[in-house]
């Protein structure tokens, strides 16, 4: 793991990101041919490496899968996850190993964003998986590696997130206010929020505005202005930019893409 931890990545290519519902994937794996890392849901399941190596994981557990590994899989119990598959630049190749994640819902948001990204397919998707899967790589290496911030620390930005996850939709939130919240200046706010969660507080509201959003129009139940006031947005040409930029494609694309599929 120290390895994986401490390496710079180079990522060249990604063959795939996906939810793997309860039920689904293969139990048995010979030779792959890719390194995988993947984000567990829920349930629990035992990897049984030809290495001897036996790892146990569950929910908000990671775990890294060697390209040309050989292992199988025991189910436990159901449940989902998350994965993507990928190349490096280089030959490296990391043991396996598992870790449980400290902050799992801004690694279930970055999984979930990649296999959006993913399923719809449009240029430059693979650039943009890529920089997700260079974020969830830092958040892991931060986690890591950062073991001075304490779980103290991270308790004094919990008034914030609270605060984050209950308004988000309703209103636009300032740093100036979730650092007063904490009792911190805005400089060491921002620093202990990217320190526990590997982005920007901006960057993980827009996070979970634009992901709302996806879901909202995802149902087929709302009109894309809708689902960008119900997300938080109350300009419309700029929620189409910011979806763009997060999605890599425009709303309209985004339902056309939708309503193909379900013909």
């Amino acid at each position: 793991m120290f390895d994986f931890m401490n390496y710079d990545f180079d990522i060249s290519k990604i063959r795939i990101a996906c939810h793997v519902k309860k039920g689904d994937g293969d139990l048995v794996h010979r030779n792959r041919q890719n390194h995988g890392i993947v984000y567990f849901v829920e349930g629990e399941k035992l990897y049984t490496f030809d290495t001897g190596e036996r790892i146990s994981v569950g929910a908000t557990d990671i775990l890294y899968l060697p390209k040309n590994s050989n292992y199988k899989v025991d189910i436990i119990t159901e449940g989902d996850c998350y994965a993507i598959n990928f190349n490096l630049s280089s030959n490296e190749v990391f043991k396996e190993f598992s870790v449980n994640t400290k902050n799992s819902s801004a690694f279930k948001m970055l999984f979930a964003e990649a296999t959006q990204v993913w399923d719809k397919n449009d240029y430059g998707a693979g650039s943009k998986i890529k920089s997700i899967l260079y974020n969830i790589i830092y958040l892991l290496q931060t986690e890591y590696n950062y073991k001075y911030i304490s779980k103290r620390t991270a308790k004094l930005i919990l008034p914030a997130m609270e605060y984050i996850h209950n308004n988000y939709t309703t209103e636009n939130i300032s740093i100036t206010e979730l650092a007063r919240l904490c009792s911190m200046s805005d400089t060491y706010f921002r620093r202990i929020f990217k320190s526990v969660y590997g982005i920007t507080p901006i960057m993980y509201i827009n996070s979970l505005k634009l992901n709302r959003a996806s879901e909202l129009i995802s149902s087929g139940m709302y009109s894309i202005h809708d689902a960008a006031t119900n997300s938080g947005y109350f300009d419309d040409s700029y929620f189409c930019r910011e979806f763009k930029k997060h999605f890599g494609v425009m709303p309209s694309k985004y339902v056309d893409a939708i309503l193909s599929k379900s013909e």
